[in-house]
């Protein structure tokens, strides 16, 4: 019996799986004084990267109380037009740090701090770190209100855990954090990827604890092949569609595959690239999780991965397949079927490859040219290797350059890489004003130029159709709250709406009687606002705003107010 247990014991010392790390579960408080609803939740699946925190609703509006989680100093506060936008950060003494973001106002002290900062700097966004001893909150004290700044879709409080040494986000929900969740995973549908052959889904039936095939329990499926799985959470009295905790695959009893979403780090998060299934997600929207791991995949949130995560079935024999998925307050969903190996001939061959040019591998720098284009990927921009696609289309009335097909919009690239067109002749009048534009849906998205000769040279990070275009044209301000019937006093805020169609809005400056003042800026709204300082008035004031896009095009709007 005693050799029995010491055999059990050392299988648990070198079981690959991670087991859970154990953490604080009374140490921190809600960060609001209200029940926690979740509108996201931690390592839900997000577009390049996954979600790092909670998303606590705040009933729709932006102003309810923030309050420390615990005990600690303020490290860091930054203020950005984008992610997280208006954010705190507060370092406690138990190793950990919590971060509050979309914050529409700090608490006095810091706004005062942030303010005078963002004064000496002549910028609205400023990254500041305060000395360890000059902001210090008890737990339960307001250090802040909940709002929408950033790029946030609606009001709501953004909350992390990090681990102070490695700054990796944490689950919050493992911390004690308590949400009401009776409600087990939803798992909507799975996805086969046979080895060679065409992927297919399956369609399920079922509800709750148990979920089965809506073919039947039995099935057959290629000898050598993957899944992929679709799966949602949702808490009690909460109509998002969140991500869930934990996937783990078995085979016949035998755990083949697993992941957990317990800790993450922000350096590998693009990696969610290829957990999903990208090319599915780009024509469809919805996301399969893969349980395929392929050799350039740097996520570690795998707690058990076999042969990849292929399952081979060789012959007729039944074998037992069996899904489970759960939530972070542990509610369960399986789904069960038993799956033989098929005749490879009744499985849909993938289509005919008839544009490929040249074999792209995911270990090693790839370079291809053609007239008039080069392209250089570094190792490891690919998940997977490929046979790369290359085609030339027609211009368009706007482009001073064919339209090149670089591969397919619905393969990700991990890093950048370098695409680099030529141009016969173009005018020097119009030559740094033009930029590399990827077209998608009618649209474009652009990338600054560096040139050589006549070669064009840019970084990229999507395959797609790409052409040059020129941004002649200045970014559009409009002031959307005057009126020549007020004074300046009778408004608090002076707001304009300023775009950019092509290259994008680099800078924007605001001032008041000839000196610079601190504008806002809503990126996802467009809009830059002054709040009104009485102490800066005169009896005749004049506002001056200039915006300057990423090419040198400058918007210059001027009016003057009596106070």
């Amino acid at each position: 019996m005693k050799r029995i247990l010491l055999l059990l014991l050392i299988l648990c010392l070198v079981s690959p799986i991670q087991s859970q790390t154990n953490y604080p579960s009374d140490y921190f408080r809600s960060p609001i004084d209200f029940r926690i609803l979740l509108s996201g939740t931690f390592g839900e699946l997000r577009s390049d990267h996954f979600h790092t925190g909670i998303d606590i609703k705040t009933r729709g509006v932006e102003g309810a109380s923030v309050f420390a989680a615990a005990d600690g100093y303020v490290s860091r506060l930054k203020i950005s037009a984008f992610g997280t936008g208006k954010t705190i950060y507060l370092t406690h003494p138990n190793g950990y740090v919590t971060v509050y973001g979309h914050l529409s106002k700090l608490e006095d002290s810091l706004a005062i701090f942030v303010k005078q900062q963002q004064y000496k700097r002549k910028s609205f966004e400023v990254d500041l770190f305060p000395k360890k001893d000059q902001f210090f909150y008890k737990k339960g004290d307001i250090i802040a209100f909940s709002g929408n700044s950033g790029s946030s879709g609606g009001p709501h409080l953004h909350f992390e855990i990090r681990d102070e040494k490695t700054q990796e986000p944490l689950n919050p929900l493992l911390f004690g954090i308590e949400v009401k969740d009776y409600i087990r995973p939803t798992i909507r549908s799975i996805r086969v990827y046979p080895i060679g052959k065409k992927p297919f889904n399956l369609g399920l039936s079922g509800w709750g604890e148990n979920y089965h095939l809506k073919a039947g329990d039995t099935i057959g499926m290629p000898k050598l092949f993957y899944l992929g799985i679709n799966t949602i959470d949702k808490q009690n009295d909460s109509k998002n569609n969140n991500g869930v905790y934990e996937v783990e695959l078995f085979l016949d009893s035998n755990k083949v595959y697993g992941n957990r979403q317990e800790r993450l780090n922000f350096s590998t998060g693009r990696y969610i690239n290829t957990f999903i299934d990208y090319g599915y997600y780009s024509k469809h929207k919805r996301r399969y999780q893969r349980a395929f791991v392929g050799s350039n995949n740097r996520l570690k949130i795998y707690t058990q991965v076999k042969d990849n995560g292929v399952i081979k079935l060789p012959d007729k024999r039944l074998h037992q397949i069996r899904y489970q998925v759960k939530d972070a307050n542990g509610n369960i969903s399986q789904l069960n079927f038993y799956a033989y190996g098929e005749d490879e001939n009744k499985f849909e061959s993938n289509p005919i490859d008839t544009l490929k040019k040249a074999v792209f591998y995911s270990d090693r720098e790839n370079v291809f040219e053609s007239k008039k284009l080069k392209l250089f990927l570094p190792i490891n921009a690919l998940y997977d290797s490929l046979y790369f696609h290359f085609d030339v289309l027609p211009s368009i009335k706007t482009s001073y350059s064919p339209i090149y097909r670089i591969h397919q919009k619905e393969v990700p690239l991990h890093t950048f890489v370098k695409l680099s067109i030529e141009i016969d002749s173009i005018p020097e009048s119009i030559k740094d004003k033009l930029l590399i534009a990827r077209i998608e849906s009618g649209s474009y998205s652009t990338s600054t130029i560096n040139w050589k000769n006549n070669w064009a040279t840019s970084s990229i990070r999507n395959f797609g159709d790409y052409t040059l275009v020129a941004d002649t044209v200045p970014p559009q301000i409009k002031w959307i709250n005057s009126s020549k019937n007020k004074t300046i006093q009778t408004v608090a805020k002076l707001s304009f709406i300023i775009k950019d169609e092509l290259s994008g809005i680099k800078s924007y400056n605001g001032y008041l009687n000839g000196e610079w003042v601190l504008f806002e800026y809503d990126a996802k709204n467009n809009l830059l606002f002054y709040t009104i300082e009485p102490e800066r008035l005169l009896d005749e004031n004049k506002i001056k705003v200039k915006v300057i896009d990423v090419l040198g095009n400058k918007s210059l709007l001027e009016r003057t107010f009596n106070k």
